[in-house]
């Protein structure tokens, strides 16, 4: 009973890698801003009617005191349209799941990422964070953490 139970198992593994592999789509660049090499950013990963809303004023109060570029993954960038001077990069996804932040996260444009939930709201000049960032990384690193 036991074998038959792992097999089982196995096979269900084995069909859903197998489904993920061939059934996901990848992302679309829908913007670019071009002859520009970014090395940091600040990365918006937002999926539904409700939380792309949100990321527009967030990106909104960031653009206000900062000068880094923005990139956003969303499934509806047809809301954007007011802000797309304001961003950098546009990128359409199509999520599987609830935790479709994690999938798209490693697909930033930047060397150095901040990621911004779309709830926040920027009050002053947060530059500054990249440099923190770098402190940060050298220690998981060192702590053979990822980040």
């Amino acid at each position: 009973m036991n074998l038959i139970k792992q097999k089982i198992k196995f096979l269900f593994k084995k069909i859903e890698s197998l489904y993920f592999k061939y059934n996901k789509k990848e992302v679309i660049l829908i913007k670019e801003k071009q002859n520009k090499n970014f090395v940091n950013g600040f990365l918006y990963i937002v999926f539904g009617d409700s939380f792309t809303k949100e990321a527009i004023l967030s990106i909104k109060s960031l653009k206000r005191y900062n000068n880094e570029p923005i990139a956003i993954f969303t499934d509806h960038e047809e809301f954007l349209e007011e802000i797309k001077n304001d961003i950098d990069f546009i990128y359409k996804i199509e999520p599987h799941h609830k935790r479709t932040k994690v999938d798209f996260i490693k697909k930033t444009p930047f060397q150095k990422t901040i990621y911004l939930d779309s709830d926040t709201i920027i009050a002053s000049n947060i530059s500054d964070i990249l440099n923190y960032y770098c402190l940060y990384y050298r220690f998981c690193e060192k702590k053979k953490k990822y980040v």
